[in-house]
């Protein structure tokens, strides 16, 4: 649930919209050395609209602007044991994304980008030392390209266009945890996302916003992030444990030009729960409370302040061990 809102563009509620996901996930050990798993989620997603939130748009004569895009992946990932501290990772992910909305301008109109899918690549490694609950793994994800069919929707007239170009950026992640007292864990994150190769660029002519006979727009206008997190477990009794954590990332562009990106940096905190059934069944839960940093937005000749805003997310996972 995010409360995003400005003095300008989005003054009567939050430009984005309350957004669920839904993440399965299933792991077997196919021998002693190797395991395979295998999951689906959601690994990007802008869900945003101005007609609830604006009277600026109306005030001008110009449409609210919203887009709902969405990227669902599906990775097959497998884990070899070199040794008892020493495991390789590597797999394949499979993503197809597509969306649509309406941007005002380059191009004008109701855009329609239909469902591309693309394959990426996955390696990584892990280094355990199970006497003190110690493991610290690193995994890279290969940058996926994808290439949309679009068209878009003026005055009911529907005018097809180049394909939409986007892409999910190429990432590095470092998860640890260790048990630093009896019962009682510490983990971690560090993931790097270069966003800034990885943009959504539109098709556009001069009558749809754009220029010349027809080119293309980058829309986006994201940088390069870095995110960590820090937390503590602690261990009550065999069936129930307890968790916190702060995640925080750095601010990296305190003004910007569109209106599909509000808000610079994060910081938060994560509250969580665990029991542990004797038939193997776990069933967590946990509550963030994130402050997104302050960004202001030129845009149309008018500059909106977005600060003061916060998101706030609820997680729940049930699992069966067998």
């Amino acid at each position: 649930k995010p409360d995003v809102t400005d003095n300008r563009f989005a003054t009567l509620g939050s430009m984005y919209k309350d957004r669920s996901a839904v993440t399965v996930t299933f792991k077997t050990q196919i021998n002693d050395k190797f395991s395979l798993g295998f999951a689906k989620y959601k690994s990007a997603e802008i869900s945003l609209d101005y007609s609830t939130a604006s009277t600026f748009f109306g005030a001008v004569s110009l449409p609210n602007p919203y887009v709902a895009l969405s990227v669902d992946t599906m990775p097959l990932l497998g884990r070899y044991e070199l040794d008892e501290r020493v495991s390789i990772i590597g797999g394949l992910k499979y993503s197809t994304g597509s969306g649509g909305g309406n941007i005002i301008s380059a191009p004008a109109g109701v855009i329609e980008a239909k469902a591309d899918s693309v394959v990426g690549g996955i390696m990584g490694a892990s280094y355990e030392i199970p006497e003190i609950a110690l493991r610290i793994s690193g995994v890279y994800q290969a940058k996926q390209e994808m290439s949309h069919s679009s068209t878009t929707t003026v005055s009911g007239t529907v005018i097809d266009l180049e394909n939409t170009k986007s892409a999910l950026p190429a990432s590095l992640t470092i998860d640890f945890q260790s048990g630093i007292a009896p019962d009682t864990l510490l983990f971690g994150s560090i993931h790097r996302a270069f966003w800034s190769d990885a943009h959504i660029s539109f098709w556009s002519t001069t009558a749809l916003g754009g220029g010349g006979t027809g080119s293309y727009i980058q829309k986006s206008t994201w940088t390069d992030t870095t995110s960590l997190s820090l937390g503590i477990g602690r261990k009550l009794s065999d069936q129930w444990a307890v968790s916190a954590s702060l995640n925080y990332e750095a601010a990296s562009a305190a003004t910007g030009t569109s209106l599909l990106s509000t808000t610079d940096g994060v910081r938060g905190i994560t509250l969580g729960g665990k029991y542990t059934s004797e038939g193997g069944i776990t069933i967590s839960a946990g509550i963030n409370r994130s402050k997104l940093g302050n960004k202001a937005v030129t845009s149309l000749g008018q500059t909106g302040n977005f600060t003061n805003n916060s998101v706030t997310s609820i997680g729940f996972k049930i699992g069966h061990n067998f």
